[in-house]
Protein backbone atom coordinates (compact mmCIF):
# COMPACT_ATOMS: atom_id res chain seq x y z
CA UNK A 1 0.00 0.00 0.00
CA UNK A 2 2.92 2.36 0.70
CA UNK A 3 4.39 1.71 -2.76
CA UNK A 4 1.04 2.12 -4.49
CA UNK A 5 -0.06 5.28 -2.67
CA UNK A 6 3.30 7.08 -2.60
CA UNK A 7 4.76 6.01 -5.95
CA UNK A 8 1.79 4.77 -7.95
CA UNK A 9 3.33 1.35 -8.50
CA UNK A 10 1.41 -0.58 -11.14
CA UNK A 11 1.83 -3.94 -12.82
CA UNK A 12 5.42 -4.57 -13.97
CA UNK A 13 6.72 -1.24 -12.70
CA UNK A 14 10.35 -1.73 -11.66
CA UNK A 15 11.41 -1.22 -8.05
CA UNK A 16 15.03 -1.49 -6.93
CA UNK A 17 15.89 -3.39 -3.74
CA UNK A 18 19.18 -1.93 -2.48
CA UNK A 19 19.32 -3.08 1.13
CA UNK A 20 21.68 -4.83 3.47
CA UNK A 21 20.75 -8.40 4.35
CA UNK A 22 17.98 -8.44 6.95
CA UNK A 23 14.34 -9.40 7.29
CA UNK A 24 13.49 -6.02 5.70
CA UNK A 25 15.03 -7.19 2.43
CA UNK A 26 12.51 -10.05 2.34
CA UNK A 27 9.64 -7.77 3.41
CA UNK A 28 10.55 -5.32 0.63
CA UNK A 29 10.67 -8.01 -2.06
CA UNK A 30 7.28 -9.31 -0.98
CA UNK A 31 5.90 -5.78 -0.88
CA UNK A 32 6.96 -5.10 -4.46
CA UNK A 33 5.42 -8.34 -5.71
CA UNK A 34 2.19 -7.81 -3.76
CA UNK A 35 1.93 -4.35 -5.35
CA UNK A 36 2.26 -6.18 -8.73
CA UNK A 37 5.62 -4.56 -9.44
CA UNK A 38 8.84 -6.31 -10.46
CA UNK A 39 11.87 -6.08 -8.23
CA UNK A 40 15.44 -5.32 -9.27
CA UNK A 41 18.01 -6.55 -6.73
CA UNK A 42 21.01 -4.27 -6.22
CA UNK A 43 23.80 -5.12 -3.79
CA UNK A 44 24.84 -1.99 -1.85
CA UNK A 45 28.38 -3.44 -1.83
CA UNK A 46 28.58 -3.36 -5.63
CA UNK A 47 31.03 -0.86 -7.19
CA UNK A 48 29.30 2.47 -7.57
CA UNK A 49 29.57 2.40 -11.37
CA UNK A 50 27.71 -0.94 -11.51
CA UNK A 51 24.99 0.36 -9.19
CA UNK A 52 24.64 3.52 -11.30
CA UNK A 53 24.45 1.48 -14.50
CA UNK A 54 21.68 -0.81 -13.18
CA UNK A 55 19.68 2.13 -11.82
CA UNK A 56 20.03 3.98 -15.11
CA UNK A 57 19.35 0.95 -17.32
CA UNK A 58 16.18 -0.04 -15.45
CA UNK A 59 14.97 3.48 -14.68
CA UNK A 60 13.27 2.13 -11.55
CA UNK A 61 10.21 4.04 -10.39
CA UNK A 62 11.69 3.94 -6.89
CA UNK A 63 14.68 2.26 -5.25
CA UNK A 64 14.13 0.89 -1.76
CA UNK A 65 17.34 1.73 0.07
CA UNK A 66 17.84 2.38 3.78
CA UNK A 67 16.56 5.95 3.49
CA UNK A 68 13.39 4.85 1.72
CA UNK A 69 12.90 2.04 4.22
CA UNK A 70 13.20 4.51 7.09
CA UNK A 71 10.48 6.67 5.52
CA UNK A 72 8.19 3.66 5.31
CA UNK A 73 8.85 2.58 8.91
CA UNK A 74 7.94 6.07 10.15
CA UNK A 75 4.53 5.96 8.51
CA UNK A 76 3.76 2.25 8.16
CA UNK A 77 1.02 2.37 10.80
CA UNK A 78 -0.95 4.70 8.54
CA UNK A 79 -1.10 2.16 5.70
CA UNK A 80 -3.53 -0.71 5.36
CA UNK A 81 -2.28 -4.27 5.85
CA UNK A 82 -4.97 -5.74 3.57
CA UNK A 83 -4.09 -7.34 0.26
CA UNK A 84 -3.64 -4.94 -2.64
CA UNK A 85 -6.23 -5.97 -5.24
CA UNK A 86 -4.22 -6.67 -8.36
CA UNK A 87 -4.50 -9.33 -11.08
CA UNK A 88 -1.33 -10.93 -12.38
CA UNK A 89 -0.72 -13.55 -15.06
CA UNK A 90 2.13 -15.99 -15.54
CA UNK A 91 3.53 -13.77 -18.29
CA UNK A 92 3.88 -10.70 -16.06
CA UNK A 93 7.38 -9.65 -15.05
CA UNK A 94 8.48 -10.72 -11.55
CA UNK A 95 12.09 -9.56 -11.32
CA UNK A 96 15.20 -8.59 -13.29
CA UNK A 97 18.61 -9.94 -12.33
CA UNK A 98 21.75 -8.55 -13.94
CA UNK A 99 24.60 -10.68 -15.25
CA UNK A 100 28.10 -10.14 -13.94
CA UNK A 101 29.20 -8.22 -17.02
CA UNK A 102 32.48 -10.15 -17.08
CA UNK A 103 32.26 -10.47 -20.87
CA UNK A 104 31.03 -6.94 -21.44
CA UNK A 105 28.18 -4.73 -20.24
CA UNK A 106 25.92 -6.33 -17.60
CA UNK A 107 22.61 -7.48 -19.06
CA UNK A 108 19.29 -7.55 -17.24
CA UNK A 109 17.59 -10.95 -17.44
CA UNK A 110 13.81 -10.52 -17.24
CA UNK A 111 12.04 -13.32 -15.37
CA UNK A 112 8.29 -13.76 -15.52
CA UNK A 113 6.08 -15.10 -12.72
CA UNK A 114 5.54 -18.28 -14.72
CA UNK A 115 9.29 -18.93 -14.81
CA UNK A 116 9.64 -18.47 -11.06
CA UNK A 117 6.57 -20.62 -10.42
CA UNK A 118 8.04 -23.38 -12.59
CA UNK A 119 11.19 -23.37 -10.44
CA UNK A 120 9.19 -23.54 -7.20
CA UNK A 121 6.99 -26.33 -8.57
CA UNK A 122 10.13 -28.28 -9.47
CA UNK A 123 11.35 -27.76 -5.89
CA UNK A 124 8.11 -29.22 -4.52
CA UNK A 125 8.68 -32.35 -6.61
CA UNK A 126 12.44 -32.64 -6.18
CA UNK A 127 12.52 -32.12 -2.41
CA UNK A 128 9.20 -33.80 -1.54
CA UNK A 129 10.92 -36.51 0.50
CA UNK A 130 13.30 -34.17 2.34
CA UNK A 131 12.52 -33.08 5.89
CA UNK A 132 13.59 -29.65 7.09
CA UNK A 133 12.05 -26.88 9.17
CA UNK A 134 14.30 -23.92 8.40
CA UNK A 135 16.36 -22.59 5.48
CA UNK A 136 19.49 -20.52 5.91
CA UNK A 137 19.14 -17.59 3.50
CA UNK A 138 22.76 -17.43 2.36
CA UNK A 139 22.59 -16.45 -1.31
CA UNK A 140 22.75 -12.84 -2.49
CA UNK A 141 19.36 -11.60 -3.71
CA UNK A 142 21.23 -10.69 -6.90
CA UNK A 143 21.42 -14.38 -7.85
CA UNK A 144 18.57 -16.66 -8.96
CA UNK A 145 19.30 -19.21 -6.25
CA UNK A 146 17.89 -16.69 -3.78
CA UNK A 147 14.47 -17.19 -5.41
CA UNK A 148 14.65 -20.85 -4.46
CA UNK A 149 15.76 -20.07 -0.90
CA UNK A 150 13.14 -17.39 -0.32
CA UNK A 151 10.03 -18.62 -2.09
CA UNK A 152 10.36 -22.37 -1.80
CA UNK A 153 10.87 -21.90 1.92
CA UNK A 154 8.05 -19.43 2.53
CA UNK A 155 5.47 -21.14 0.31
CA UNK A 156 5.98 -24.38 2.24
CA UNK A 157 5.50 -22.66 5.60
CA UNK A 158 9.12 -23.04 6.69
CA UNK A 159 11.29 -20.52 8.54
CA UNK A 160 13.75 -18.38 6.57
CA UNK A 161 16.80 -17.37 8.63
CA UNK A 162 18.91 -14.54 7.18
CA UNK A 163 22.67 -15.23 7.07
CA UNK A 164 25.13 -12.51 6.13
CA UNK A 165 27.25 -14.76 3.88
CA UNK A 166 28.54 -18.30 3.48
CA UNK A 167 31.30 -17.76 6.01
CA UNK A 168 28.68 -17.07 8.69
CA UNK A 169 26.92 -20.43 8.27
CA UNK A 170 28.78 -21.91 11.24
CA UNK A 171 27.31 -19.22 13.52
CA UNK A 172 23.77 -20.34 12.64
CA UNK A 173 24.09 -24.10 12.94
CA UNK A 174 23.43 -23.93 16.67
CA UNK A 175 20.17 -21.97 16.29
CA UNK A 176 18.08 -24.97 15.21
CA UNK A 177 18.25 -28.39 13.65
CA UNK A 178 16.61 -29.82 10.51
CA UNK A 179 18.18 -27.08 8.39
CA UNK A 180 18.35 -26.68 4.61
CA UNK A 181 21.63 -25.12 3.46
CA UNK A 182 22.78 -24.05 -0.01
CA UNK A 183 26.42 -23.15 -0.52
CA UNK A 184 29.54 -23.85 -2.56
CA UNK A 185 31.84 -26.83 -1.86
CA UNK A 186 34.73 -24.61 -0.77
CA UNK A 187 32.63 -23.24 2.12
CA UNK A 188 31.68 -26.79 3.11
CA UNK A 189 35.36 -27.71 3.02
CA UNK A 190 36.16 -24.83 5.37
CA UNK A 191 33.44 -25.99 7.79
CA UNK A 192 34.83 -29.53 7.71
CA UNK A 193 38.37 -28.28 8.32
CA UNK A 194 37.15 -26.30 11.32
CA UNK A 195 35.43 -29.36 12.75
CA UNK A 196 32.04 -27.64 12.73
CA UNK A 197 29.14 -29.87 13.81
CA UNK A 198 27.07 -30.29 10.64
CA UNK A 199 24.49 -32.64 12.15
CA UNK A 200 21.80 -29.88 12.33
CA UNK A 201 21.80 -29.85 8.50
CA UNK A 202 19.13 -32.14 7.06
CA UNK A 203 19.44 -31.02 3.43
CA UNK A 204 22.70 -29.78 1.92
CA UNK A 205 22.85 -28.49 -1.65
CA UNK A 206 26.22 -27.69 -3.20
CA UNK A 207 26.77 -26.02 -6.57
CA UNK A 208 29.05 -23.68 -8.45
CA UNK A 209 32.24 -25.72 -8.08
CA UNK A 210 33.32 -29.37 -8.41
CA UNK A 211 32.77 -31.33 -5.19
CA UNK A 212 36.06 -32.96 -4.07
CA UNK A 213 35.65 -36.66 -3.35
CA UNK A 214 37.43 -36.22 -0.01
CA UNK A 215 34.38 -34.30 1.28
CA UNK A 216 31.90 -37.11 0.71
CA UNK A 217 32.80 -39.52 3.51
CA UNK A 218 32.94 -36.90 6.30
CA UNK A 219 29.74 -35.31 4.98
CA UNK A 220 27.85 -38.61 4.99
CA UNK A 221 28.86 -39.15 8.59
CA UNK A 222 28.24 -35.60 9.85
CA UNK A 223 25.19 -34.25 7.97
CA UNK A 224 21.81 -35.11 9.46
CA UNK A 225 20.44 -37.01 6.44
Amino acid sequence: HYLVSRYGIETEDLVGIKLERSEWMIVSILGVLKASGAYVPIDPAYPQDRIAYIESDTNCKVCIDQDELSKFIEEQSSHSTSTVERTLSASNLAYIIYTSGSTGTPKGVMIEHGNALGLIQWCYDEFSTDSFDRTLFVTSHCFDLSVYEIFYTLTTGKVLEVVQDGLAIADHLSTADRLLVNTVPSVVGSLLDLGVDLSPISVLNMAGEPIPKKYLEPLLSRVGE
